[in-house]
Order: structure tokens, then sequence, then C-alpha cells
């Protein structure tokens, strides 16, 4: 059975390609192996054990459900600013056909009208409808405030 030096050199010289006594003779030659063989070793031994050492499974599980906490509230908002619009568009074009109703079918028919014409027939355009509800809704339409309605506003009185 060979000693544990002979081992060592056995497999150091098979692993690296140079025995230690080699490699202390002539450092130049073995250095780059030795660097090779130390990342190699480092990556495999020494980072998986200093992970275990600092890794703490509970903090990443806290981490975890942070994240998936804010990812929740990121899409609750923004779903709610979503209905917030189709609600506002939906108040928008029923304010419309309650104001301007023959403005209201000019737009559902996609085409102007003569005064009081009654539509028959035809694909309503719900397209061109929404687009109008939505502008209508970003406030697209709304009049500027005058210089009064700037300073009683600024004052706090309505």
């Amino acid at each position: 059975m060979p000693s544990i030096p002979k081992a060592f050199n056995f497999l150091s010289e098979g692993l690296i390609g140079t025995t230690v006594k080699k490699s202390l003779k002539n450092p130049g030659k073995a250095l780059p192996l030795w660097a090779l063989g130390g990342m190699f070793g480092k990556e495999l031994i020494v980072d998986p054990i200093v992970e275990a050492i600092t890794d703490d499974p509970y903090k990443r599980m806290v981490q975890d459900s942070r994240a998936r906490n804010a990812e929740r509230k990121h899409l609750l908002g923004a779903r709610m600013q979503y209905e917030d619009l189709e609600r506002r568009m939906a108040k928008a074009s029923m304010r419309l056909a309650a104001l301007d109703p023959h403005l209201y079918n000019e737009v559902m028919a996609g085409r102007s009208l003569p005064k009081d014409a009654v539509v028959f027939g035809g694909q309503p355009r719900t397209d061109l409808m929404e687009e109008l509800a939505a502008s209508m809704a970003g406030g697209s339409f709304e009049e500027p405030m005058s210089a009064q309605d700037e300073l009683m506003s600024e004052l706090g009185v309505q």
C-alpha cells in the first residue's frame, strides 16, 4: 500500500501535471497549473461551504415573500387604475349620450348624420366611442381654469 505522500504526489501529478517537489524546484512552470487547480477547488469545495455557512434560508424565504407581496400590490394597483379608467369611460359615454344624443349617434355611426336622423342596421362603431370616451376620461376636453377659478381654489373657496 503506497504511503500518503506517494499517493498525494500521484494525485497531484495526475490532476495538476506535476508533483509538489517538482513544482518547488521549477515554480514558473507549475504556477499556472496550481492556480487553475486552486480555482477549481475553490468553486467546488470552498464556495459551497461558505455559502452554506453564510446563507440563511429563512432570510431568503422572507425576501421572496416580500418580493411576491410587492408584485401583488403592483398588480392590484394596476388593476384598480384600469377599472377606474373603465368606470370613467362609461360615465363619459353615458354623459355624452345624455347631453348630446346627436353627437353620440354620429360617433356610433362613424359618419356625420343629418339632424334628428335615425340609424338603422350596420355595426355600431364602438371603437370610435371607446377612443372618444378614453379621451374624455383622460381630461382632454376639459376647459382650462380661469384666473378667478385658480385664485378661488388656491384660497380654498369652492
